[in-house]
């Protein structure tokens, strides 16, 4: 700790300074506070599938309930195709 003296009277006289001198320290050495963010924009809703992303999900999964065994894919499709259909007409609804 460093105390200066008074140069005009020879006395202690420094304390002044030396309390100044640690009050810009301590500012100094305090954390600046980061301005709030402003919340993100809300995310827009991921995408909803498209009508042939569902009907191929569809004959996937009837193709997956027989086992993959042999058969056609086209009446697959097409079955999956009325279901799915079936299925948007009840949303509009």
């Amino acid at each position: 700790m460093r105390v200066t003296t008074d140069r005009t009277s020879g006395r202690p006289g420094g304390k002044r300074t030396y309390v100044i001198r640690e009050l810009r320290r301590e500012v100094a050495r305090e954390p600046v506070a980061a301005a709030p963010r402003p919340d993100p924009a809300p995310q827009p809703p991921p995408p909803r599938k498209t009508r042939g992303e569902m009907i191929a999900e569809a004959a996937y999964y009837r193709a997956q309930r027989r086992g993959f065994a042999p058969g056609d894919p086209v009446a697959d499709w097409l079955e999956a195709e009325r279901e799915i259909d079936a299925i948007l007409q009840e949303d509009i609804r």
